[in-house]
């Protein structure tokens, strides 16, 4: 997770090469060269390519505890396209998880362990979404929606579960497509 941010960079150039027909591909290329801009021209004030290079692997690292955060609070749930009926808060409810962590911790969460929260609310102050959280969790309760919480532990868990389905669906369609290729070349 200390280098996900490089993955994302990478994904976002793919991106911009596969699909040339985005309405703002330009935009977002002028913005991509601005940042690399902005960046080296940072660098530049270091003395030495040493220094550079940690500096470049320090800035992506210290935004770790971020995308472990996002990848907790997503990729255990459910990506399954609903339709044009389910309800936003129903949709925001089922997508993401949040994680139950004392308050000292909001500091270090920037508030994104109420990711559930911030989809509801993306605009409310980060300070605040701890407050909202209880009456979030009573708003399900009273319509019938199931409020994710879960600590660090077990957010791990389903996270991993649900990685695990992924790789036995995977393999399940490998196996699949293996064994039509026997029959096909026989």
């Amino acid at each position: 997770m200390c280098f996900a941010r490089f993955n994302l960079q990478i994904q976002s150039y793919i991106y911009l090469y596969k699909y040339s027909n985005s309405p703002y591909r330009y935009i977002e290329i002028l913005a991509i060269f601005m940042y690399w801009f902005w960046f080296i021209l940072l660098l530049s004030f270091l003395p030495t390519y040493t220094q550079c290079f940690i500096y470049l692997l320090l800035s992506y690292m210290v935004t770790m505890p971020l995308h472990v955060q996002i990848t907790l609070s997503h990729f255990g749930m459910s990506t399954e396209d609903c339709g044009p009926n389910e309800t936003f808060p129903a949709k925001m409810l089922r997508t993401t998880m949040d994680i139950a962590c004392p308050t000292w911790l909001d500091f270090f969460h920037g508030g994104l362990q109420y990711q559930a929260v911030h989809h509801l609310f993306p605009r409310m102050p980060r300070h605040q979404l701890r407050k909202a959280s209880y009456h979030v969790k009573q708003f399900a309760d009273e319509v019938g929606l199931v409020y994710h919480m879960y600590g660090f532990v077990h957010g791990n868990v389903k996270v991993l579960n649900v990685l695990k389905d992924v790789a036995m669906q995977i393999k399940l369609m490998r196996d699949v497509a293996m064994t039509n290729n026997i029959y096909y070349h026989h």
